[in-house]
C-alpha cells in the first residue's frame, strides 16, 4: 500500500512557501499531525504513524523545525517561546 496523498490546498502552499519551509514533506506531516492531534514534537510522529504516513526520524523532524526557524529569523519573525 502506498502512502496516502497529502493535500492541504493553496492556502497551506502560500503558508508554506512564506515560512521558508519551500516543499518540505517533514513540515507538512507535522502539521498534519498537529491538525489531528494537538501533541509534542515526538509525539507527533506517532500521530503521523496512525495517519498512514512513514513517519521521519526524530532527528530529521528536528532539522526541519530548525530551517523552519532560521527561516522565520532571518525574515525578522521574532521566534515563539
Amino acid at each position: 500500500m502506498g502512502q496516502p496523498e497529502l493535500d492541504f490546498g493553496p492556502d497551506f502552499a502560500a503558508l508554506q512557501a512564506g515560512s521558508g519551509a519551500g516543499g518540505d514533506e517533514v513540515i507538512r506531516l507535522l502539521v498534519l499531525a498537529r491538525i489531528v492531534e494537538p501533541t509534542s514534537k515526538p509525539d507527533s510522529l506517532r500521530v503521523v504513524e496512525e495517519a498512514g504516513f512513514d513517519p521521519p526520524a526524530y532527528a530529521t523532524a528536528q532539522a526541519a523545525s530548525a530551517r523552519v526557524r532560521e527561516a522565520e529569523v532571518g525574515r525578522g519573525v521574532r521566534p515563539h517561546r
